[in-house]
């Protein structure tokens, strides 16, 4: 909430740039249907100057929201690793002597990806939604059948995650599980090496 403001101009970037990206279909089209065959050198010119200003406008957005989305990251960074770092000191004794620490560092780890995935993936996923109904009706202008093909595709592979996303999760959780427990005997094996050395307990 208290990056609201950054993530809101960098949304009206991308909606910018995504009316922008309307700009060169369109280009193309009036010079195909309406310069060359009237053989209009001087509309060419003033529409390649315009379509060229708008590749260095959208150029000029794209910069912007780079830049914008790293510094709100980097904030998001900060302020998840300060409150879990605290949080993780308020806990009692008898956590940390319940969970291994090799596995506290594995979920500190997520952290990051949770981030990447809330600012990066789903906020960009919303905004291209935003951005697919503003190329619906442009579609639906040109050819209701071919719209229809489009969405009928969009449809079915939205069908298809839906279908795939339990297996996945199942998968995934395994693989969390066995990874926090690989990195949990590397920590605590790195830990105690000394231990480990003088009891002469190296697996063979």
């Amino acid at each position: 909430l208290k990056l609201k403001g950054v993530f809101g101009q960098i949304a009206i970037a991308v909606t910018a740039m995504t009316l922008l990206s309307l700009l060169m279909p369109l280009f193309f089209q009036i010079v195909i249907d309406k310069v060359l065959p009237n053989s209009s050198f001087t509309t060419l010119n003033v529409l390649g100057i315009g379509i060229t200003l708008a590749i260095l406008f959208n150029a000029g957005l794209e910069f912007l929201r780079n830049y914008l989305l790293l510094f709100a990251t980097n904030k998001i960074d900060i302020n998840t690793a300060t409150k879990t770092f605290s949080h993780l000191m308020r806990l009692p004794v008898s956590f940390f002597d319940a969970v291994p620490s090799g596995l506290l560092i594995k979920h500190m780890q997520h952290t990051e990806k949770i981030r990447g995935f809330l600012s990066g993936s789903l906020f960009f996923t919303l905004l291209d939604m935003v951005s697919l109904f503003l190329f619906i009706p442009f579609l639906i202008l040109y050819s209701v059948p071919l719209t229809g093909i489009v969405l009928g595709f969009s449809l079915l592979m939205a069908l298809v995650i839906m279908a795939l996303i339990k297996p996945f999760q199942r998968r995934l959780d395994i693989l969390y599980q066995a990874e926090g427990k690989r990195q949990s005997r590397l920590v605590e094996s790195l830990h105690g090496i000394h231990t480990v050395k003088a009891l002469a307990l190296e697996p063979v």
